[in-house]
């Protein structure tokens, strides 16, 4: 029975080893050797892709960081410029896209009779909008 589940082992080694491209190690094998002489040298160079598959996983992850490099080459937009393409349109549509703001403020309109300045604060920018009846639209976008 211990030699079928040797046997088994070895085979299940040497496949391991054929996918692994060979081994290096060869500190591994003497221990093996003492355990079976006739079959070790297929299992102590299997033991050696153990250690090579799990050099295969950092490969795998190796194009991962890749992608993180390329990422921020066409990183996301900020919310600030996510907001400026909103000049002229409804601003609950900006806050659909991008969230409430933390502050919302309103004022009579030195411009526009029977209109209000709106000034919606997020971090870093303020929005600014003119609200008449039943509309506010985004006028500009300022620093904060």
């Amino acid at each position: 029975m211990k030699k079928i589940v040797l046997l088994l082992c070895a085979a299940l080694l040497l496949m391991l080893c054929a996918c692994g491209g060979g081994g290096t190690q060869t500190g591994s094998a003497a221990p093996a050797e003492s355990a079976v002489p006739s079959e070790s040298a297929a299992p102590a160079e299997s033991a050696a892709p153990a250690p090579a598959a799990t050099e295969a996983a950092p490969e795998e992850e190796a194009p991962a960081p890749a992608a993180e490099n390329a990422a921020p080459e066409e990183a996301a937009p900020s919310l600030r410029e996510i907001a400026e393409g909103y000049i002229g349109k409804d601003v609950e549509e900006l806050i659909a896209e991008i969230g409430e703001p933390e502050v919302r403020e309103y004022q009579d309109s030195c411009e526009k009779p029977d209109t209000q300045d709106g000034f919606l604060d997020y971090e870093g920018f303020t929005v600014v909008t003119a609200k008449t009846e039943g509309q506010e639209l985004v006028q500009r976008i300022d620093n904060r």
